[in-house]
Formats: C-alpha cells, sequence, structure tokens
C-alpha cells in the first residue's frame, strides 16, 4: 500500500488567525452559529498585533452569506456585552460616515450574556427555557387508537412468527 503524503499547516503562514479559546469553550453558545460567524470575520480581519480592523458590513456579509441588518445587529450585540469596541468615523470637511474601526477586546472586559442572543428588529435578549406544553384543551381530534389498531391488524399483510429455531435453520 502506497502512503499518502499531506501537508501540516504552517503556522507561519498568514492563512490562519486567533480566537480565544475562552470564547468558544463559554459564550459562543450565548451567541449561536451567526453571532459567532460574525465575531470569527472580525478576529479574521484584525491585525495581529493591535487586534483593530474595519471590514465593512457588505463585506462581513457577503462573506458569511447573511444579511447586513443580521451583520449589523450581532455587531451591536457583541459591543453590548463589550467583545468589540466601535469607533465610528467622520469625514470632518463632508460630515459623512466614514468604515467603522472594530477592536477586539481582552476577555477581561468580557460580560455574559444571560442567555442566548438574538438577531433581528431590536436585537433583544432570546430566552433559553423550552416552551412548556400545550393546555389540555387543544385542536387535536379525538381518535379511537384501539379500532385503528385493529383495522391495520386485519387490513395488513400477515407476519407468521418465527421462533428462534426456524429462524437458525434459515
Amino acid at each position: 500500500m502506497q502512503e499518502q503524503l499531506f501537508r501540516v499547516r504552517d503556522r507561519r503562514d498568514k492563512g490562519w488567525f486567533w480566537v480565544d479559546n475562552d470564547y468558544l469553550n463559554g459564550y459562543a453558545r450565548f451567541f449561536g452559529g451567526i453571532g459567532t460567524s460574525v465575531y470569527l470575520a472580525l478576529c479574521r480581519h484584525a491585525h495581529i498585533k493591535d487586534q483593530v480592523c474595519f471590514p465593512s458590513q457588505r463585506t462581513i456579509a457577503e462573506e458569511l452569506g447573511i444579511g447586513e441588518r443580521t451583520v449589523r445587529d450581532y455587531i451591536k450585540q457583541l459591543e453590548k456585552y463589550k467583545f468589540i469596541k466601535i469607533e465610528r468615523h467622520k469625514d470632518p470637511r463632508t460630515k459623512k460616515r466614514l468604515a467603522n474601526t472594530y477592536i477586539l477586546l481582552d476577555k477581561s472586559e468580557w460580560v455574559k450574556p444571560k442567555a442566548r442572543v438574538a438577531s433581528g428588529s431590536g436585537a433583544r435578549v432570546a430566552s433559553t427555557h423550552r416552551q412548556g406544553l400545550p393546555p389540555k384543551e387543544t385542536n387535536v381530534k379525538e381518535t379511537n387508537f384501539k379500532e385503528r389498531y385493529k383495522k391495520l391488524k386485519t387490513n395488513s399483510f400477515s407476519f407468521k412468527g418465527v421462533s428462534k429455531r426456524e429462524h437458525l435453520r434459515r
């Protein structure tokens, strides 16, 4: 059998980026898959020394295949819980908004959410509790399961029971 060759990841290569293990081990579940993807995109764009980046929300949305509003909502949540700091810039002459600068904060600054963070209008914190059982007065039709079982039994194919001895002979 011929031995297959493979390449080991070269840590000198710029094809990688840093993410705190504490984020993935404890905080990622609060932001869910999409929120974590937004944070990872910011980590990916951040300069290795000063942890500053300035990708547009459109760029992040295109990279992740999600909407710009979703990116904006999760960036607000990441700022709220102090994972990032946003510096908003304006052109002094025209007063038009320029690209935001995102600073990835140290984990000592992070605030742990009490529940899973949600996206959408208002980007509220979603409850992690399961939905309760429906009330007894439901719209489910009453059915007579014994009658239905008898019907199925008589109309279905007959299966002959096979003993262990007969089964072993086969």
